[in-house]
């Protein structure tokens, strides 16, 4: 089976309207300002883009101040999806970012649960969405179980395949649904909503951190939805080695040692980072910026435990790299980002 790259997001809009209009808010407004047209429900109307649902969840969002777009019993405060995603960041491998998420969903909400079940073979991300009178449409599970497959995949650096999926909403009617786009027919009328994958992807390890977030939450805004497409998996890998030393040992490992770590020769790994488009000095640099804007930024630590944590010798040897990563030193960086908050 072909599996589809995009879908018209003409009916999921309609689905996610009905929680706004629920609580009042104007359909006119947040549709005009999405740039969609009124008349959505119309079969003449036009097709909506990315940009446009993108747009349109931001605005609902706002609107009623609600992560859920009005579709549950109760709000899910702003700022939820984010502290979620930010226990998902600091774990080791996919199986405890889960396990994260399955805790912290369990706290703030009673309308959905997330649960992981496996075997020897296969692991099941289950989605359980409770009072389904506030959203008829099945929107928040068809959403969000697309979003948590994609999640998932964006922290482990790979594409996860998808081998079965469960819908608690109804039979298709032909018009498009996210989970359209993990690939296998779904199978509809189920108590839970499920996806089911290799076992094997659990025990990868999480490679993202916090400011590829932002830059990635910045790139959804915009429309673009950047998620993993199987094309970068030796440098995952290398990532994956790099951050390892980097956290654990305060040490920037060699060509040499991460070759020796993947069971490759240094010479196949330059080649196999060359062939996506990558070098082992460019990989380590921008790893060792992203975590120095990180740990000077967001963890607000010193330049001298930076230049540790980095495995400098020396706080000046960071600030000259720093430098030639971003342009300017690490103390003009952290004025600018003290002007952009004041």
């Amino acid at each position: 089976m072909i599996s589809k790259t995009d879908i018209n997001y003409r009916m999921p809009v309609l689905r996610l309207l009905h929680g706004a209009q629920r609580q009042g808010v104007s359909l006119d407004r947040v549709l005009a300002a999405a740039g969609i047209e009124k008349d959505i429900a119309s079969q003449s109307a036009r097709e909506v883009d990315s940009i446009q649902f993108v747009a349109l969840l931001m605005h609902i969002q706002s609107a009623l101040g609600d992560e859920f777009y009005g579709l549950a019993t109760r709000k899910l405060k702003k700022g939820s999806i984010a502290m979620m995603t930010d226990i998902a960041l600091h774990s080791k491998n996919l199986e405890g970012a889960l396990q994260g998420i399955h805790r912290f969903i369990e706290l703030v909400t009673d309308d959905f649960e997330v649960n992981l079940s496996q075997n020897d073979r296969e692991a099941r991300l289950e989605l359980v969405q409770r009072n389904q009178y506030t959203d008829p449409g099945f929107f928040l599970s068809d959403y969000l179980l697309f979003y948590l497959h994609r999640l998932c995949s964006w922290l482990i650096g790979y594409l996860i395949p998808v081998s079965a999926i469960h819908f608690k909403g109804p039979a298709g009617d032909g018009s498009d649904h996210f989970i359209d786009l993990l690939s296998p027919p779904w199978i509809p009328d189920n108590e839970k909503s499920s996806m089911t994958f290799n076992i094997k992807y659990l025990s990868m390890p999480v490679v993202r951190n916090s400011i590829e977030w932002l830059q990635h939450v910045d790139n959804i805004r915009g429309g673009m939805f950047s998620w993993p497409k199987n094309n970068s998996w030796v440098t995952n890998k290398a990532k994956s080695v790099i951050i390892q030393s980097l956290e654990s040992k305060q040490y920037s490992p060699t060509l040499d040692e991460v070759a020796q770590s993947l069971a490759m020769s240094s010479q196949t790994l330059r080649r196999r980072l060359q062939e996506e488009n990558n070098s082992f000095q460019l990989l380590t640099d921008r790893l060792r910026c992203d975590l120095a804007i990180e740990a000077l930024y967001i963890q607000q630590l010193s330049i001298e435990k930076v230049s540790e944590l980095l495995g400098f010798s020396e706080a000046r040897s960071f600030s000259r790299a720093f430098k030639k990563w971003t342009g300017i030193p690490p103390t003009e960086y952290l004025r600018r980002a003290g002007d952009s908050n004041s």
